[in-house]
C-alpha cells in the first residue's frame, strides 16, 4: 500500500467519526449483543493478511467518492446504521478490496450492532415461516398441528414461536463464518453471494427442524432433559456449518492493477471528505422527526384499577421523548411501573422494552411473546415485564408483529404501546 492511498484511507478513516461514535455508544449500551466486535476484529486481522490486494482502482474510486458525497449531504436525514453502512462501503471501494475481497466488508457489514434491528424487522417474519414449515413437517408425522400466527396448537396443547425462536442469532452466527472463512479464502463476489443465499436458506430450513423436533418436546409428547431445548438448536447449526464446509473450498488468484490518482482528483477527494467530517458539526441540532402530537387523546386516569401517578421523564427519557414520534409517559400504579408510548406511524423508535432493559443492565430470562422476567446483575432485584400494542380493534403482544402489520396498511394507527413493570419479591 503505497503512502498516499493510507493516507487517504486515514483521512476517510477520521472523516466518519460521526459513525464510529455512534458504533461505540451502541455497542456499549448494552442494547444489542456485543457479537460484532468478533466480527470486526475477524475482519481487521483478515484486511492486514490480504494487504497486499489494498491497492486504488479507477472504478472503485470514483465509487467511494460518490458514496463519500451522498453519506455527506446525507447525515440529517439517513439513520445512524445507513450511515454506518455507507463509511463501510466508501472505505472498503477506496482501498480497492470491495470487489477483490467482497466476504471481508460483508464481516466489515455483520460487525455494525445489526441484532437487535434484525430482531426487530425480520424476527418476527423468520418466526412465521418457522411456524409454517413446523406446522407442515409436523403433519407429515400424522399430527394434527393447526397454526395459528406463531403458535402451534395441538389439542390443549399451545406451543408458541416465541422471539428466541426465530434463528436471529443462528443466523448471524452462520453469516459470521460463511463470511470469515470467504474472506480468508478470498472468494468472488458472485460465489460469496451465492453461499450467503445458501446460508440463510439453510439457517431458515435448520431452525423448522429445530422448532418441529422441540415441539415434541414442549406439547409433552416426549419427555427430554432441559439441556435438549438448546442442544437440539446447537447440534443442527454444527450439521448445517459441517454441510457447508464441504463446498467451500476456493483459493482464488487476484490479479491486482495500481491506479493513480491525478493531482486535482486528490484534491476534490481531500476536499470531499473535509466536507464529511464538517458537516455533523454544522448541523448539530438535527431537525425532529417528530410527526406532531395529531390527536392525542391524553394519558388515561387508571390502568388495571389504579390511579395513575406520573412520574418525570429522566434527562435521558427527555431526550428520547424530543425525537420520538408520538407521545412517551411513564407512570406509578400501585406497585407497579407503567409506561405508555401513543405512536402515529410505523416506527423503529418502538423499542422493545427487552432491548432497553438490557441497555440498562439488567438480564433477561424466559423471554416470550407479550412477557418476560428482568432481573439485576447483583441478583437483588427482579420485575416480571408484560408489553403490549394495540389500537381500537386489535392487539399485538410484541413490537415486531405490530410492525409489520401497522407497515403494510392492515392495521390503522394510531396505536398505544403499554409496557407494565411488575416487582418481584425475592
Amino acid at each position: 500500500m503505497n503512502p498516499t492511498l493510507g493516507s487517504l484511507i486515514l483521512l476517510a478513516v477520521a472523516a466518519f467519526w460521526p459513525v464510529w461514535r455512534w458504533y461505540w455508544v451502541r455497542m456499549s449500551d448494552g442494547s444489542d449483543e456485543p457479537w460484532g466486535i468478533l466480527a470486526l476484529v475477524s475482519g481487521i486481522a483478515l484486511l492486514y493478511v490480504h494487504r497486499k490486494y489494498i491497492k486504488l482502482s479507477k472504478g472503485t474510486v470514483v465509487a467511494s467518492a460518490l458514496l463519500l458525497v451522498i453519506y455527506s449531504f446525507s447525515q440529517s436525514v439517513a439513520s445512524p446504521m445507513v450511515s454506518a453502512v455507507m463509511a463501510l462501503l466508501c472505505l472498503g471501494c477506496l482501498s480497492g478490496t470491495i470487489l477483490r475481497l467482497p466476504s471481508l466488508w460483508g464481516l466489515f457489514l455483520i460487525s455494525l450492532p445489526v441484532l437487535a434491528s434484525l430482531q426487530f424487522y425480520v424476527g418476527y417474519p423468520m418466526r412465521m415461516v418457522a411456524a409454517i414449515l413446523a406446522e407442515n413437517f409436523l403433519r407429515i408425522c400424522q399430527l394434527d398441528v393447526v397454526r395459528q400466527g406463531t403458535d402451534l396448537l395441538y389439542g390443549n396443547q399451545t406451543v408458541g414461536v416465541d422471539p428466541p425462536c426465530s434463528g436471529i442469532e443462528m443466523l448471524w452466527v452462520g453469516l459470521y463464518i460463511t463470511l470469515a472463512t470467504g474472506a480468508f479464502q478470498r472468494w468472488s463476489l458472485i460465489r460469496t453471494l451465492a453461499l450467503v443465499i445458501l446460508t440463510i436458506g439453510g439457517v431458515i430450513c435448520a431452525n423448522s427442524l429445530r422448532v418441529t423436533l422441540l415441539f415434541f418436546k414442549e406439547s409433552g409428547i416426549v419427555t427430554l432433559p432441559e439441556w435438549t431445548h438448546e442442544g437440539i438448536g446447537v447440534l443442527l447449526f454444527a450439521l448445517l456449518v459441517f454441510f457447508f464446509g464441504r463446498f467451500s473450498s476456493e483459493h482464488r488468484d487476484i490479479p491486482v492493477t495500481t491506479y493513480r490518482m491525478t493531482t486535482r482528483q486528490l484534491a476534490v477527494f481531500v476536499s470531499v471528505m473535509l466536507i464529511a467530517a464538517v458537516m455533523p458539526l454544522l448541523d448539530r441540532e438535527k431537525s425532529s422527526r417528530y410527526v406532531g402530537e395529531g390527536n392525542f387523546p391524553g394519558w388515561p386516569e387508571t390502568y388495571e384499577g389504579h390511579y395513575l401517578e406520573e412520574i418525570p421523564l429522566s434527562p435521558i427519557e427527555k431526550r428520547f421523548a424530543g425525537d420520538f414520534p408520538g407521545k412517551l409517559g411513564i407512570f406509578r400504579a400501585g406497585h407497579d411501573k407503567v409506561i405508555f408510548r401513543w405512536v402515529q406511524k410505523p416506527t423503529r423508535k418502538l423499542h422493545p422494552a427487552s432491548d432497553c432493559l438490557k441497555a440498562a443492565g439488567y438480564e433477561i430470562e424466559s423471554e416470550k411473546s407479550g412477557g418476560f422476567f428482568a432481573f439485576s446483575h447483583d441478583g437483588e432485584s427482579g420485575w416480571f415485564v408484560e408489553e403490549e400494542i394495540f389500537n381500537e380493534s386489535e392487539r399485538w403482544p410484541e413490537i415486531s408483529s405490530w410492525f409489520w402489520s401497522s407497515l403494510f396498511s392492515r392495521a390503522e394507527g394510531p396505536w398505544w404501546a403499554v409496557t407494565r413493570i411488575q416487582p418481584l419479591a425475592l
